[in-house]
């Protein structure tokens, strides 16, 4: 059972991989979130680095990760929340008010940058969520390879690495939709006041 189970999963995230739709099409996401760093290294540093820095010493200086799993999916429900509160904001700006073409197309790459960042955190919370799901169902932790030790062991140190990892990414972004988001409102409080 166990093995059916494994192979329909397998065969179920490769779908979600492969399959390009107007839906969820998941390169689309991931090459929109990188273009919003223009090959500036040093943000990409930023933003995929850190949080593995991060994750590694967070491992590694903790006893128990275990208990985290059920505080980290109520802190990404949250922020899922939160996510769609920004994109319903961002959804009610109008840049007809705007008559300079460049002020107006600065404010439209804004707004889209904007989107594609809460567009690749949603995906980064609904992987982050299945991870811990895997986990707390001990997918192929205890069952399937019980009597390789090493493997084991291995496996206590790398999925909450790849847990926090995807954690810290979320909240890496979530700091940038924020920046965003405020240069948004105050560009357009002050098109209001003009």
């Amino acid at each position: 059972m166990l093995l059916i189970g494994l192979i329909f999963l397998i065969l179920g995230m490769l779908l979600v991989i492969l399959t390009k739709s107007d839906y969820l099409n998941i390169f689309e996401i991931i090459t929109d979130y990188f273009k919003i760093f223009n090959n500036n290294k040093r943000e990409c540093i930023i933003f995929c680095l850190y949080p593995l820095f991060f994750s590694i010493g967070i491992v590694f200086l903790s006893d128990t990760i275990d208990k985290l799993y059920s505080e980290l999916s109520v802190i990404v429900g949250i922020i899922l929340s939160m996510l769609f509160a920004g994109l319903s904001i961002l959804t009610t700006y109008d840049c007809s008010a705007i008559t300079d073409e460049e002020q107006k197309e600065k404010f439209r790459m804004s707004i889209v940058q904007t989107i594609n960042a809460i567009r690749f955190d949603f995906l980064m919370c609904l992987v982050l969520l299945i991870v811990i799901i895997l986990i707390k169902i001990k997918f192929l932790y205890f069952k399937f390879i019980i009597d390789i030790k090493v493997i084991v062991s291995v496996l206590n140190i790398v999925l909450p690495i790849i847990v926090l990892y995807l954690f810290f990414v979320i909240l890496f972004v979530l700091l940038l939709i924020i920046k965003n988001m405020f240069i948004l409102i105050k560009f357009n409080t002050y098109i209001e006041k003009k």
